[in-house]
């Protein structure tokens, strides 16, 4: 099991989300279903901008009895739904299934979510999950304790943990730091540093030589001073604010040599998750 990650979600968006704790990576809210407000492209590129990550979730019917008939309905809604937004496929998608569904029925609910899984399976998104009562003890479990979980059992990726947060804007979860795109190959604090190490020298000289034509208006030409073809005159203001880019790029490099906090998942794959 990897490192646990902070994961809020709610109904509706709630910009520029400050009142998040500062270690939440990602806001989860509704592709559609049984929801009050289904996410516009807007309000997913927002919370992306804002928090980092964007995940969606699809609510089964509520309050009744489901059956594998309504996760085949519900997997049709919800593909259709991530190809509109052009979700990405490796990204978690969820099925929201409340703990009054899940009671009325628990064998239907499973059959509905095993048929939800299948359908979105079938057209590419593997990373499938349910979000259920603490009862089912699977997937994404709803377990109010109030204490943020250190690990999670077996068979579960997510424990959502407290609710109605910050005037009921929002619950929040722990989840495992794969899902954020896999375990497989993780970015620590060396590998960074590394990064910066290689790239900082090109960059520093490219800022000097910027630097060097700064004070005249001349013609783009190579680093080897071979002029550019059908080069298009810069301005001294031109390359001022080109220089100061440089300059910003390098001093975040430069803070890469302090401790960078946990582990950045960049790539990875999954399976679809499983009652």
């Amino acid at each position: 099991m990897s490192e646990l990650i902070r994961v809020a979600d709610g109904a509706y968006p709630h910009p520029p989300y400050t009142f998040l704790p500062d270690d939440v990576m990602v806001w989860a809210g509704y592709l559609g279903g049984h929801t009050p407000h289904p996410w516009t492209a807007a309000d997913i590129a927002d919370a992306r901008r804002l928090v980092g990550a964007w995940w969606g979730i699809w609510t089964a019917p509520d309050r009744r009895a489901i059956t594998a008939t309504d996760g085949v309905q519900d997997a049709a809604g919800t593909v259709a739904r991530l190809v509109e937004l052009s979700y990405p496929r490796a990204d978690p998608v969820f099925y929201d299934v409340e703990y009054a569904t899940w009671q009325a029925d628990p064998a239907g609910a499973r059959a509905a979510i095993t048929a939800w899984k299948r359908g979105l399976a079938a057209a590419g998104y593997r990373n499938a999950y349910a979000y259920v009562p603490l009862s089912a003890g699977f997937d994404w479990i709803a377990h109010w304790t109030g204490a943020r979980p250190t690990s999670l059992p077996a068979g579960v990726i997510g424990i959502q943990y407290d609710h109605g947060l910050f005037n009921d804007a929002y619950d929040i979860s722990v989840f495992d730091a794969s899902l954020l795109g896999g375990s497989d190959m993780l970015l620590t604090h060396d590998d960074l540093a590394a990064i910066a190490a290689a790239v900082r020298p090109d960059l520093a000289r490219l800022a000097q030589w910027v630097a060097g034509r700064s004070n005249s208006v001349f013609a783009p030409s190579t680093l080897d001073g071979t002029p550019e073809p059908d080069a298009v005159y810069a301005t001294k203001s031109d390359v001022a604010a080109l220089k100061a880019q440089f300059d910003q790029v390098l001093k975040l490099l430069a803070g890469i040599s302090a401790p960078v906090q946990g582990n950045f998942t960049i790539s990875g794959s999954g399976t679809v998750g499983g009652p």
